[in-house]
């Protein structure tokens, strides 16, 4: 199964309907929110199986409203928007339920960052946004092929050909220690 996984189109679905006529066998689209029902109008638009969640910009204020499941050849993958599991600061709650459920992998979004890699035997994805990027490149998304025995994972930007070059960014642990001595 060949996915093409995109997050965080906020209204504006235009670039990922050119980015999926660009692509060739995409099997299902899949939308990890904000705003769900702009995979409705990608999938009506286009014709297109697709499976969505809800993000934070769509009211869903729990886990359960926020988050599916997509059984695979692969096996199951958490498709969540991403919000619930703090993953602004840190994907450990994400994978710590991925390890308790048994998922062998999650889709996430809300950071509007590209982001991929396998953590302790988890494939993680978060494909950033095509419409309002926060990583400093020109929009980014996701394509996943689900197969038996493998889950390939890549990340694409739109009209660059490779990836951005980040900021350095502190997190939560990194303001708790710049500001500990209570300057």
């Amino acid at each position: 199964m060949k996915m093409l996984v995109v997050s965080d189109t906020h209204r504006f679905t235009d670039r990922t309907e050119e980015v999926y006529r660009s692509l060739e066998g995409i099997d299902l689209l899949v939308h990890l929110g904000d705003h769900r029902a702009d995979a409705e109008k990608i999938g009506s638009d286009l014709g297109v199986p697709y499976i969505a969640v809800r993000g934070n910009c769509d009211g869903a204020m729990s886990k359960e409203e926020s988050e599916t499941v997509l059984d695979t050849d692969f096996g199951p993958i958490l498709l969540t928007h991403g919000h619930m599991y703090g993953v602004y600061y840190d994907p450990m709650k994400l994978l710590y339920t991925c390890q308790e459920r048994g998922y062998r992998a999650a889709f996430f979004g809300h950071t509007h960052q590209a982001f991929t890699t396998v953590m302790d035997g988890v494939r993680l994805m978060n494909p950033g946004s095509l419409t309002n990027p926060r990583d400093g490149s020109s929009g980014s998304y996701g394509i996943a092929t689900a197969e038996k025995d493998s889950l390939e994972c890549t990340i694409h930007y739109y009209g660059e050909k490779t990836a951005p070059k980040k900021k350095a960014r502190g997190g939560f642990l990194r303001g708790i220690m710049n500001y500990s001595d209570g300057q």
